[in-house]
């Protein structure tokens, strides 16, 4: 029940950040995104454009985006049923990676997002919101955790107790 508990909250939570949480405020242009949600929504439609050009690398940069999302929802399960100091261990440690690649990835799209590359003009800051940092933050803060809990046999086992508490 704790478990359930602990998920349930931490997905609302990603979900808030992922659908209802902007970047960006408002500007002139309603149709640009200012959620993450939004920007996948928009990378939808160039998935054959990328997939075309090559840029697989960028493509897989914005699906680990797309997963560590969600990924603190998932770590709380991860934690509860793949005992770390068992033999998950690895996983713990490859999600934690590909997390942090996600968390950056979010940030350079959400920072890119509004960059206007035309002559003699940059990006402007003032439309930004406190999301554009602590979105990244919680997301790199989850993916470290993993990364602890991977490498660490005492990480793990306080992980597991705090999930066991709460």
């Amino acid at each position: 029940m704790r478990t359930f508990l602990a998920f349930s909250l931490v997905l609302v939570l990603c979900a808030t950040l992922f659908f209802l949480a902007p970047h960006h405020r408002r500007t002139a242009d309603p149709f640009r995104p200012r959620t993450l949600a939004g920007m996948y929504w928009d990378l939808v439609g160039d998935i054959p454009e990328l997939l075309e050009n090559g840029n697989l690398l960028f493509l897989m940069l914005a699906v680990a985006g797309l997963t560590i999302s969600f990924y603190p929802a998932i770590l709380v399960l991860m934690v509860r049923f793949l005992a770390p100091v068992r033999s998950g261990g690895g996983i713990f440690l490859v999600a934690g990676v590909a997390g942090l690649a996600g968390a950056l990835a979010n940030f350079i799209a959400m920072i890119a997002l509004d960059m206007n590359l035309s002559f003699g003009s940059g990006s402007s800051t003032k439309d930004q919101t406190a999301f554009i940092v602590l979105i990244p933050l919680f997301q790199s803060a989850f993916a470290l955790a993993s990364i602890a809990i991977g490498a660490s046999v005492t990480c793990a086992n306080l992980a597991q107790r705090i999930l066991v508490t709460l």
